[in-house]
């Protein structure tokens, strides 16, 4: 149960704890201004946000996120189950502290990375406080922080919020202002007080994609410019590579959106690409997904699935390699080797694989996902590769003789029974009597890794029975997947889509308390609705598009699963 409510409590972060935005003007006295970061977000009247929460629960067993909460603690007779500080947010969740999200309309957070470390750098403006984050303030600096010199010519006075290291805050004319340092609240401050400072251009309202922001009126914006993330010295790794890929992308600049609207959160994505890079729109030849590609992957079963449409031409496969290795020696201590490209051919061609001239130029798509084990779920599930060739001739081939010579590579496979010779293949048979011959890979992890080919088609299946059921899924295609990405792509002027991909949270058990075991959390998420992601290319741009839908129906189902004490939840 508390699972779900740390569920509601995470959705209400991205809500309101990101407070992210871009103050105006005539807001507060002091406008604040950008040090060239590369994040920006703002937020667009919350208490409207707040509004549709409590919507979805319309109908409901209770009425709102606090009453389900009140409910629920009584009727289990459990007080403390879930943490003061996620009650307290839950609390926030009712028909009286609607109006009172309005405080954070125009709320601004940008983030910056320090060029040595890595280590973020950011600054909150809230610039319609009417006491209530004041008074916080006043709160954290009497239990462990402190008053520091003030700033703006000693006009400012400043705020610790906890022992040394902690954030800084001043407030003045209204607003509030926090900041990871002084040194970052200074850098905020307006010309006339602090010295110069460069105003902010204004996040628009709408992802300009094509589509629609989430909601013109409320939610969440933010811009994001890769080409002004400065690559840490002396970062960890992984902030190293997540640099280096948003920069090798290409991604000029991303605009989005983010809110719930209705019955659903939305996500829209815009990203200007750069011309020369072989991801953008026309430099890559035709990326389009075909929804005949998903028809092998049963809706039921599936945890998690994506699907992505290859380009075609050297040119679309050098970048694709320039951009793995770009990533690889972000890794200072692999800076040093041998291209990535180069590396991989190696292996391929101790085993006499050929992957430059019989898989590489013949690949259109790539297709993965997890399944679950709905029988017994106590046990991992099972993993999928579909690859889309562009003729049957490579897709066998691949099938029959490169895929087992990779195999050789971990010693799992046998390369050829006899010099010349292929091994000897199987043939799988289905209930609807399609047949096809499959090739054992070995048992990495003692568990069976197969392949088949079936027209251009390629099927890696990974688990006991995996081929099976990818066939069976097949038989019935309104049974897989297909019909949830054809009905994503829809509406009156859909684009053609070059990536796809969905999750259904609950299906996967995880190391959390309350999604570690089939709790009604658990169980009504597993049978509930999908995250959507859809995402094409259109005019030198990437746009992507995330869909949770039928929020309501889950809220429903989940509040008639549980135990409420009716007296306290209404």
């Amino acid at each position: 149960m508390h699972g779900f409510f740390a569920f509601i409590a995470v959705c209400v972060a991205l809500l309101a704890g990101l407070l992210l935005m871009e103050p105006r003007a005539s807001a507060i006295e002091f406008e604040q201004a950008t040090s060239g970061e590369p994040i920006v977000v703002r937020l667009i009247h919350p208490d409207r946000q707040a509004a549709a929460v409590l919507r979805l629960f319309e109908g409901c067993a209770a009425p709102h996120p606090a009453a389900a909460l009140a409910a629920w603690k009584r009727s289990t007779r459990d007080p403390d189950q879930l943490g003061k500080p996620l009650e307290a947010v839950i609390s926030f969740f009712n028909p009286e502290m609607v109006r009172e999200w309005s405080v954070f309309h125009e709320a601004r957070f940008q983030l910056g990375f320090d060029p040595e470390t890595g280590s973020g750098r950011w600054r909150l403006t809230v610039p319609g406080d009417d006491g209530t984050l004041a008074a916080l303030i006043t709160a954290l600096r009497l239990s462990g922080g402190s008053n520091e010199a003030p700033v703006g010519n000693g006009t400012i006075a400043v705020n610790r919020l906890g022992g040394p290291g902690a954030a800084v805050a001043v407030r003045s004319g209204g607003g509030v202002v926090l900041a990871s340092s002084r040194a970052e609240l200074v850098r905020g401050l307006p010309p006339g007080i602090s010295g110069p400072s460069v105003h902010l251009e204004a996040v628009g309202l709408k992802v300009d994609s094509g589509v629609p922001a989430a909601d013109p009126d409320s939610g969440l914006v933010f811009r994001i410019e890769p080409g002004r993330m400065t690559l840490p010295a002396r970062g960890s790794v992984a902030t190293r590579r997540a640099i280096e890929l948003a920069r090798g992308l290409g991604c000029r600049t991303v605009v989005g959106s983010l809110g719930l609207v209705d019955d659903q959160v939305g996500l829209e994505l815009a990203s200007e690409l750069d011309p020369v890079r072989p991801f953008a729109s026309g430099s890559a030849g035709n990326l389009t997904i075909d929804p005949e590609w998903l028809k092998w992957i049963p809706a039921g079963e599936a945890v998690a699935v994506a699907s992505l449409a290859a380009g075609r031409g050297a040119a679309y496969w050098d970048g694709v390699f320039a951009l793995a290795d770009r990533v690889d020696r972000a890794d200072p201590a692999r800076a040093n080797l041998a291209p990535l490209r180069t590396r991989i051919n190696l292996l391929a061609s101790a085993v006499g694989a050929r992957l430059e001239a019989d898989f590489w130029p013949h690949l259109r798509g790539v297709t993965v996902a997890w399944l679950a084990n709905p029988d017994k779920p106590e046990q991992s599930g099972r993993a999928v590769v579909v690859l889309q060739m562009d003729e049957d001739t490579a897709a066998r081939h691949l099938v029959a003789d490169v895929l087992p010579r990779l195999a050789a590579l971990w010693g799992r496979a046998k390369i050829e029974t006899k010099p010349g010779q292929p091994q000897p293949p199987d043939v799988l048979r289905v209930a609807a009597g399609v047949s096809a011959t499959t090739r054992s890979l070995g048992r990495p992890g003692g568990r069976p890794l197969d392949a088949a080919a079936h027209g251009r088609t390629v099927l890696v299946g990974w688990g006991d029975q995996t081929l099976e059921i990818m066939f069976r899924a097949a038989e019935h295609p309104e049974r897989s997947v297909m019909p949830l990405m054809r009905a994503a792509s829809a509406g009156p002027a859909p684009q053609p889509l070059a990536r796809v991909g969905a999750f259904w949270p609950g299906r996967v058990r995880l190391p959390v308390k309350g999604l570690d075991g089939p709790t009604p959390r658990v169980r009504c998420l597993a049978e509930g609705p999908p995250i959507v992601w859809t995402g094409w290319n259109l005019d030198g741009r990437a746009c992507d598009r995330v869909r949770w839908r039928n929020l309501h129906g889950l809220v429903r189902h989940f509040l008639a699963a549980i135990p409420l004490d009716s007296a306290t939840a209404h």
